[in-house]
């Protein structure tokens, strides 16, 4: 992501990069999801985010959508809650 462009030159620490200009696209988010393959690693992969895209564009103070924002939390909720019922039952 390209960063914010400081148009009237007003930035007060110019050493500082500044924040990303949009939030995230669902290509940069989910890059396996725009791969076409067949393999069951690819299809659990393609549910999950790039989170080394999502962790540096986050630490930039970068945006993500509200649908990214949902769907992160509904997909984590779900990955906790069956590693929960997991465990319950090998106990």
């Amino acid at each position: 992501m390209e960063p914010l462009k400081d148009a009237v030159d007003d930035r007060m620490i110019k050493d500082i990069v500044p924040p990303p200009h949009r939030p995230l696209t669902d290509e940069l988010l989910y890059p396996s999801k725009c791969k076409v393959t067949i393999t069951l690693k690819s299809l659990i992969a393609s549910n999950t985010p790039n989170w080394d895209v999502l962790k540096n564009h986050l630490y930039r103070e970068g945006r993500i959508s509200k649908e990214h924002c949902k769907k992160i939390l509904k997909d984590t909720l779900a990955m906790i809650s069956k590693l929960c019922f997991v465990q319950i039952f090998a106990l």
